[in-house]
């Protein structure tokens, strides 16, 4: 450091302000007329030297409608333009803009002045940008702002036109877009849409027992059915049911085009949908199914034996027993949102632990079971088909069959797509 100057070296020497000064300061290795002085057969390695603001350079920051500029060097003065154009300005206050805005500032302190910092605004009126969706051979263009007209222009030519619905480009395309809403415009969105010629084709049926589901690899096609060559087409949203052997015409269509027909003879065969069931526990061998709790987190559920009335019972440290025979069947429910806080404290159906509360050895009474429904009868009680979404908690089912007898578990249904920490830890084990 050299008189408030960062030096390194360097092969030129640069223009400075405060010449002189560096001249006397450092005039050994200068001539006078500021060169390098040269010996023979030596060259006097000379320096750069970089002047170190003493000021922070301002932080611009951007709002939509407002900018704001700071400094970190207290007692700095700012100094502002916008567009880089005209004198700079001292700011005083957020400065409110109607347009994307340029700004450049800087700050100074006795006579110190900071490096200039730059920064492009964006201007945001409330009008949503247009997305530009690229479908292959189809572009369409969408607004989050209600009631707003769509402008567009494609290949960067020509004026905008309204936006009226979507278009069919046969190469690939630039397209731009903006929306306009009580006289005030958006930012203009821009998409190159590669085209990609779309191949229709024919869907596909498939026979599940007592359900019919019909699929289409072209992505948004429409496709269209009827069943043992009756009535009209339909167009198809879910699956169907059948419960007779049924004959399945379809075709698929996507924008005018039409696909051939297929069609499909499925046979009818029962099938059970377990996830519309209570759980459900099918007796194997005569005993006891025990409800009870570990580490004393107690919990009310009820059951229906035999689709008997339900019954409510409580875990506890001392479990609570049902006796039952073989080929039984008991059903449950509840409307807790977990059964457990962790792997250790739960209330299970399963056999105790040896050495816990209320018990010496495991239940060597303890029933044998199938398991089979929905789990979510426990967290919805009646309300519980279609729910695939656990309350906010954690460790929902964890050790909740923890040592049962349980023999197979191949129709149990866990529907849950919204999953908790820990919400099926340990179940069984």
């Amino acid at each position: 450091m050299i008189g408030g100057y960062h030096v390194s070296y360097n092969n030129v020497f640069p223009d400075i302000p405060d010449l002189e000064y560096i001249k006397t300061t450092i005039g050994c290795a200068l001539d006078e007329n500021g060169d390098p002085f040269r010996f023979s057969n030596i060259n006097v390695l000379y320096f750069s030297l970089e002047k170190i603001p003493l000021v922070a350079a301002p932080a611009i920051t951007c709002d939509g409608q407002e900018v704001t500029i700071t400094c970190d060097t207290t007692g700095a003065d700012i100094y502002y333009r916008m567009n880089q154009t005209g004198t700079y300005i001292q700011y005083t206050a957020p400065i409110s803009i109607n347009a994307d805005t340029t700004f450049e500032a800087y700050a100074q302190l006795n006579g110190d002045k900071s490096k200039t910092t730059t920064e492009f605004c964006m201007y945001d009126n409330g009008i949503a940008t247009p997305v530009i969706t690229c479908d292959g051979e189809y572009v369409s263009i969408a607004c989050a702002t209600t009631d707003a007209t769509l402008y567009y222009r494609l290949n960067e030519t020509g004026t905008f036109s309204e936006y009226s619905d979507s278009f069919e480009i046969n190469t690939t395309t630039v397209v731009e877009a903006y929306a306009e809403s009580d006289g005030q415009t958006g930012h203009t969105a821009k998409e190159t849409c590669v085209y990609s010629p779309i191949v229709l084709t024919a869907p596909t049926i498939l026979c599940n027992g007592d359900q019919i589901t019909i699929t289409c690899n072209t992505a948004n096609a429409e496709i269209y059915y009827r069943l043992n060559q009756q009535g009209s087409y339909t167009i198809y949203t879910t699956p169907i049911s059948i419960l007779q052997d049924t004959f399945v015409e379809a075709y698929s269509s996507y924008r005018g085009r039409v696909s051939s027909v297929i069609n499909e003879t499925c046979e009818y065969s029962p099938v059970h949908h377990y996830e519309n069931d209570y759980l459900t526990f099918r007796i194997r061998t005569a005993g006891n199914v025990y409800w009870r709790a570990n580490g004393s987190l107690t919990k009310t559920i009820e059951y229906s034996l035999n689709d008997g009335t339900w019954t409510s019972i409580t875990s506890a440290a001392t479990p609570i027993a049902i006796a039952v025979a073989a080929n039984d069947v008991i059903k449950f429910r509840g409307s807790n949102a977990t059964y457990a806080t962790s792997k250790s404290a739960y209330s299970g159906f399963g056999q105790g632990e040896a050495g816990t509360s209320g018990q010496s050895s495991y239940d060597n009474d303890a029933a044998e079971f199938d398991i089979e429904g929905n789990v979510m009868s426990l967290v919805y009680g009646d309300n519980f088909v279609g729910q695939t979404v656990f309350n906010g908690s954690t460790y929902n089912f964890c050790s909740i069959f923890k040592k049962a007898k349980c023999i197979s578990a191949e129709n149990l249904i866990l529907p849950a797509l919204t999953l908790r920490e820990y919400c099926y830890r340990a179940m069984f084990s």
